[in-house]
């Protein structure tokens, strides 16, 4: 639905504020997305060279994952994972050890020893983990505050190792020894998070010194280089920049920025001579070029700029499904054969409407138009197909303006698309799914369409 701004609203004005704002909301998280992700990659192999080490038992390998993953958002769900499947596997490989409690061909049964349960007959007692799991490491809650710590038994966890092992009819030694392995585990912790700290304060200090070396080089870009002087192309070459971090100079590193963006500023200087003249007069050259061109700014995560280029240029919502999804071929031919629609009122002989002719043949051509809908509707229930929200399927706004073309008003040409859906029971995708509620509405036009982009740039709703 078309949400109308306030009146007195300068369109170039409103668009360009838009251009930034847009930017704004975006880049940030995408940079704190990309860090953290850097920072899971590194634990994870971290973890890897921990579970391989020889010799190393359950107890190294839970101490080695959790000074890996603690600090890390999100890291519970690979910690979580991870160390059970170490304790198993250093279990296993344990038990498979000559001269080991529980190994095979081992018959030792010396009561009261830590290795042993006397109740047990030949049955190994299982290592602290086994018997009450440790705590999942600490983790940062927020990016911008440092890691929390927490211990892997806490004082209750302590006294149900105490319970358990009297329950399982361990010995005295035996229970302190648990005890004492849980108070090991728990000092290990407290000093990997010394280690954590460091590491959390050395990572945000990097963070910071990154954000500080693209603040200088803005300033140096906006001095040395025009061309990046609007929003988008701004941050397009700070996003660019990041692989250059290490670069000798300012100058070099803008240098090969301006490589990079190259061809984007050459589709986006074409694309914008282009949308100056109606989509729908173009030759299959200039709509090529068009669609070219808009595809880069999107590969390039500029759609939204898109977006505002096409209101800025006149055009509508149809436009940019033109540009942005157009039918396929097959799809396109399909539609083009079909006829004109037929109109019972310019279709009628007889001039006297209470006449019986008249009405017998008001009664055919209606009857001669709903068997062409009932056609129609049945050949699109097999061209309209869903796609993705990144590869779309069929467009319905464009599906709707080819009917129209054919003689039908937009709420006929939309309900027979809705009836064609429904037919093949059609599962829409994210783009059908919005396009399908605008078929109970006329199509916008330029002024409506340029109110709602500008609406989602900078309210996120339309």
């Amino acid at each position: 639905m078309t949400t109308i701004l306030p009146p007195k609203t300068n369109l170039g004005t409103d668009i360009g504020r838009a251009l930034g704002q847009g930017f704004q909301n975006t880049f940030e998280p995408a940079l704190q997305q990309q860090y953290n992700r850097g920072m899971i990659s590194k634990a994870l192999e971290e973890a890897k060279m921990a579970a391989r080490e020889p010799g190393a038992d359950a107890f190294d390998k839970t101490i080695a994952l959790t000074k890996a993953f603690a600090g890390i958002p999100g890291a519970e769900r690979y910690a979580g994972t991870l160390i059970p499947q170490a304790i198993s596997y250093s279990e296993r490989a344990k038990a498979n050890q000559p001269g080991q409690p529980g190994a095979m061909g081992n018959q030792a049964n010396i009561p009261g020893q830590p290795g042993q349960r006397e109740s047990a007959g030949q049955q190994g007692i299982p290592s602290v983990m086994n018997l009450i799991p440790p705590n999942p490491p600490g983790q940062i809650a927020d990016p911008n505050s440092p890691p929390s710590f927490s211990a892997p038994y806490n004082d209750q966890q302590i006294q149900q190792i105490r319970q358990e092992s009297r329950r399982l009819g361990y010995t005295p030694e035996t229970e302190e020894r648990l005890v004492q392995d849980a108070n090991e585990m728990n000092e290990n912790a407290r000093a990997g998070y010394k280690d954590v700290l460091a590491s959390y304060s050395a990572a945000q200090t990097a963070r910071k010194d990154i954000l500080e070396n693209q603040q200088l080089f803005r300033n140096y870009v906006r001095e040395n280089a025009k061309e990046f002087t609007s929003p988008d192309e701004m941050e397009l070459a700070l996003k660019a920049s990041e692989k250059y971090q290490n670069e000798s100079s300012f100058a070099n590193r803008l240098a090969k920025v301006k490589q990079d963006l190259r061809p984007y500023q050459a589709s986006k200087k074409v694309l914008e001579r282009t949308l100056k003249r109606p989509i729908f007069g173009y030759n299959k050259d200039q709509l090529k070029l068009a669609q070219n061109g808009a595809r880069v700014m999107i590969d390039n995560g500029q759609k939204d700029q898109l977006r505002l280029m096409i209101a800025e240029g006149g055009q509508g919502d149809v436009e940019e499904a033109k540009l942005i999804n157009d039918l396929p071929e097959n799809t396109q031919k399909v539609l083009n054969g079909f006829g004109k629609f037929i109109d019972p009122a310019t279709s009628i002989s007889s001039k006297n409407p209470e006449s019986p002719e008249f009405q017998k043949q008001l009664d055919s051509a209606n009857t001669r138009l709903n068997n062409q809908k009932n056609l129609v509707e049945e050949t699109l229930s097999k061209q309209i197909v869903p796609g993705t929200y990144k590869d779309p399927g069929t467009n319905l706004l464009l599906v709707r303006k080819s009917l129209m073309e054919k003689g039908l008003n937009w709420s006929d040409a939309g309900l027979m698309i809705q009836n064609a859906i429904a037919r093949a029971n059609v599962k829409l995708d994210p783009h059908q799914q919005i396009d399908y509620q605008k078929m109970g509405y006329p199509p916008l036009t330029a002024e409506d369409y340029a109110q709602n982009v500008l609406n989602y740039v900078l309210f996120g709703k339309e």
